[in-house]
């Protein structure tokens, strides 16, 4: 086996320099931002005149630098407060999942010299907030279902993947925040108070 280099292995060196100098070049997501997850304390709460508690019955997928889980529990923290008298009510996360799919990549000439989408993220929450009478019958309830995907080029760094993955949930709980709200508020009426 000869020392000297081919041509094809100059090229796959090249793409790693240059993968290596994109990653470089690429602003890693604030740290301390990402690990607090989100936080809605900036919106009105939504006071109830019944204790909340939550059950979790589904996970999601860790990969992601705040799940759509820890998203979805940060938001019930944040915005449902008990403050009065009446029949309990139940936050139910019914669905918080995120999956991450390798998407086939076209090899040969064409495939080489071709920046492919590789990976499709897809995430979900569906929740729902119960407010029950002394006897356990459901006086109100507000389910919301959020979805959303994308995708990225398999020359997106590693950074650059965790902060598409950090937006993709940002923005599910904006929309799941906005049509919560909204039900809440419409569907609840006289349970809530002034806060």
């Amino acid at each position: 086996m000869s020392g000297a280099l081919r041509q094809g292995d100059l090229a796959h060196l090249w793409d790693m320099l240059q993968g290596i100098d994109r990653l470089l070049k690429t602003p890693a997501p604030d740290a301390r931002q990402l690990a607090e997850g989100f936080h809605f304390l900036r919106l009105p709460k939504l006071f109830l005149q019944s204790p909340v508690f939550g059950d979790i019955l589904r996970d999601a997928d860790n990969a992601f630098p705040v799940s759509p889980l820890r998203a979805i529990q940060n938001w019930a923290r944040d915005r449902l407060r008990a403050n009065g008298q009446g029949g309990p009510a139940r936050f139910v996360i019914a669905d918080a999942t995120a999956n991450i799919t390798d998407l086939p990549v076209k090899g040969g000439l064409s495939g080489t010299f071709t920046d492919q989408v590789s990976q499709k993220y897809d995430i979900a929450v569906d929740a729902a907030l119960e407010l029950f009478d002394q006897t356990g019958v459901v006086l109100r309830s507000a389910r919301v279902t959020v979805s959303r995907s994308a995708t990225v080029l398999q020359s997106a760094s590693a950074n650059e993947r965790a902060r598409t993955r950090y937006n993709l949930v940002r923005d599910l709980m904006s929309e799941f925040d906005r049509q919560a709200q909204a039900r809440i508020s419409s569907g609840f009426g006289q349970y809530l108070l002034p806060g």
